[in-house]
């Protein structure tokens, strides 16, 4: 397996909360990579976590699956069968690092209609799946133009070509799996600080023969010892740039003295 791939989303020095998509040059929609065994153990951890669904269309299912099928027999070297059938996303996603997302829409309506989220950031897919755009979003500080904007917002993901964004954060531990009923989350703690950066990578495909969309969610776990100093001092910046609201979102101290004096030291 080849090595995961490195991302520093903060290098900028700066949270910032938006769209903030880009084209997908590279057609690299999954990672197979060596740290697969460790999502897998997660995964399974996790316990029996079927595919959550609210009447998802069966042209949907049956497009999106030929994608993942493909593209996975492709990138994971797995021989998954090229028509849908039911379990068909549960017993993909046992054996790949990403959870994932399919996104309907019908006429002026959309709606999460399936997800396989197994590895959540602190949130429960169960509150989500049938929700909006803006729905799924309202608990994210600074979100709120981008949430009005929704219906534009899914447009775009259906129509455009394959793109890719970032997300990221900091925790104290390294858990993959933040779902709240199986992860209580750390606070920061000086005398044992333990501070990972937390990345999600997501990877939107549109569909636009049948008004669906396919978002993919790969996390990656930095923790500071694996960050150069450029990279320490970029995710200090980017955490002192981040309004108050949206440090409590991240489980960021209200005062970050002490955090910023570990990641810079």
């Amino acid at each position: 397996m080849s090595r995961s791939a490195r991302y520093i989303p903060f290098a900028n020095g700066r949270y910032e909360v938006g769209v903030g998509v880009h084209t997908l040059s590279d057609q690299r929609f999954f990672e197979c990579d060596d740290r697969l065994p460790r999502f897998i153990e997660a995964k399974r951890a996790a316990g029996s976590n079927p595919t959550l669904m609210c009447e998802p269309p069966a042209d949907h299912l049956r497009v999106v699956w030929a994608f993942v099928a493909n593209r996975v027999n492709a990138e994971y070297g797995l021989q998954l069968p090229g028509v849908y059938h039911d379990g068909a996303f549960t017993e993909a996603c046992s054996h790949i690092a990403e959870d994932l997302v399919i996104v309907s829409t019908a006429g002026d309506r959309h709606w999460m209609s399936l997800m396989d989220v197994r590895l959540p950031s602190g949130w429960d897919p169960a509150s989500k799946i049938g929700g909006t755009f803006d729905q799924v979003h309202a608990p994210v500080p600074g979100m709120e133009s981008v949430r009005r904007a929704q219906h534009d917002v899914v447009k775009m993901m259906i129509t455009r070509p394959p793109m890719q964004r970032f997300v990221w954060g900091v925790q104290y531990d390294d858990e993959l799996d933040h779902h709240p009923d199986r992860h209580t989350p750390k606070v920061f703690d000086h005398d044992d600080p333990h501070v990972t950066v937390r990345i999600e990578r997501q990877v939107i495909v549109g569909f636009a023969s049948v008004g669906a969309a396919l978002f993919l969610i790969r996390l990656h776990l930095y923790p500071l010892a694996e960050l150069s100093a450029d990279e320490r001092e970029a995710l200090a910046r980017g955490i002192e740039s981040m309004s108050p609201e949206a440090r409590r979102y991240k489980n960021v101290p209200d005062d970050p003295t002490a955090l910023l004096r570990v990641i810079r030291s």
